[in-house]
């Protein structure tokens, strides 16, 4: 089950940073149409897993709750808007610079 947690994280984490980025609740962006993907695929994930709805639900809930927990720390906001600056207006951002990205500024101190 640590995999799915793993997903949940996952899905929610652009909510809770586009929360944190315009001063909004994570749950609110969540909800709303344009996370719709990412809310899509963490309910695949559950069912996939196995789980009931209700269950699904509960580790959605508790992955936004660590998404938005994680968010309020310097060094992880630092290494989201980091990543946000370097991805190009067309194309793609190749998942080792945004790997290197991450660790630099993850690894930076306050």
């Amino acid at each position: 089950m640590r995999w799915l947690r793993a997903r949940m994280l996952i899905s929610t984490l652009a909510s809770a940073a586009g929360a944190n980025h315009a001063g909004r609740q994570a749950a609110d962006v969540w909800n709303s149409p344009e996370t719709e993907g990412d809310l899509k695929g963490a309910v695949e994930d559950g069912m996939y897993a196995g789980l009931p709805t209700e269950q699904i639900a509960t580790l959605i809930g508790e992955a936004l709750d660590q998404s938005e927990i994680l968010m309020k720390q310097p060094n992880i906001q630092r290494a989201v808007l980091a990543v946000a600056k370097a991805i190009p207006v067309s194309g793609r951002l190749k998942g080792q610079r945004a790997v290197f990205i991450i660790n630099r500024a993850l690894a930076a101190v306050d």
